[in-house]
């Protein structure tokens, strides 16, 4: 059996970044250690809270996970905290979805992709998960709803980003060059909302499911919001992974893991009067019916 590493992130100071503060996502990342560690035996774990979360420790963790990585091994990544966008300043009409740290600049694909360059794509399981969200704008959700893992976009410069924007690269799928080819022009109709919310659609067309190095999980979908409960101390998708694992004795395939999480959001949603929250599966197609964060049973 292979090694399993994991480095898990969680931060609600946001201080540093100018950000609006979170209620839950330290709490997200403790559960998700013990979790790790407890039921799918991960054998490191590297755990980053508030000030500790920065840019650069985060990158070397991940880069060491990754570069121990040998075949039959898993490594994870998991994120809960604010996410935003990145315009590429080489590339007027691409934008970057990225992670938001303590400190320091914001962590996009591409740095995954850097990190990971010379991990072998289908002999290591590396997964990525992220409750966090990229969109913008007010929730319509209760005051039981403490806070939304965003932030807010306004003024003319956002305008300006959508009016010219095309492709949107998500973040979490370790998408090299060729991959990120496949994704050009897969914005459709981007715009402003009148509550500041980014608007688009993303092409089904160009939904990227091979080609990539990560098996992404992550909270909703572009235009979302991943939203925290007060009463649950933790971000709904956090809590549904961690119910859905529990109820299936730790082994299920990724596939039926995500339909079950979100059947779990759907029910949050419908008992807290939360906003919609569809969370989103990407990664090697052939691969989505191995078990969650077990080794692949074909190395190649």
């Amino acid at each position: 059996m292979g090694r399993k590493r994991a480095v898990v992130v969680g931060i609600n100071d946001y201080s540093v970044q100018g950000a609006g503060n979170l209620s839950w996502c330290v709490n997200d990342a403790r559960a998700m250690a013990q979790t790790l560690q407890h039921s799918f035996a991960f054998d490191d774990i590297y755990l980053y809270t508030d000030a500790r979360a920065t840019s650069s420790n985060i990158r070397q963790a991940l880069r060491y996970i990754l570069n121990e990585g040998e075949a039959g091994d898993v490594a994870c990544f998991y994120y809960a905290g604010h996410g935003g966008y990145i315009a590429d300043p080489n590339n007027p009409g691409r934008a970057y979805e990225t992670i938001i740290p303590y400190s320091g600049r914001w962590i996009t694909d591409h740095d995954f992709y850097v990190e990971a360059e010379r991990l072998e794509e289908s002999a290591v399981n590396f997964n990525v998960i992220l409750d966090s969200c990229h969109s913008g704008g007010m929730n319509n959700a209760t005051d039981e709803a403490m806070s939304l893992r965003t932030i807010i976009r306004t003024g003319a410069w956002w305008e300006d980003f959508l009016a010219n924007l095309k492709t949107v690269v998500p973040i979490g799928i370790v998408a090299g060059p060729s991959a990120i080819d496949i994704l050009t022009d897969n914005v459709v109709n981007a715009g402003m909302a009148p509550d500041g919310q980014i608007d688009l659609d993303l092409d089904p067309n160009r939904f990227l499911v091979e080609h990539t190095k990560a098996t992404m999980l992550a909270a909703c979908n572009t235009v979302e919001l991943a939203q925290e409960v007060g009463s649950l101390r933790h971000g709904i998708f956090t809590q549904s992974i961690l119910d859905v694992c529990n109820q299936s004795n730790q082994s299920i395939s990724y596939d039926l893991l995500m339909t079950q999480i979100q059947t779990a959001i759907d029910g949050h949603i419908q008992t807290h009067g939360l906003d919609a929250q569809n969370p989103q599966l990407r990664g090697q197609q052939n691969r989505m019916e191995e078990d969650f964060l077990l080794g692949w049973i074909d190395c190649r």
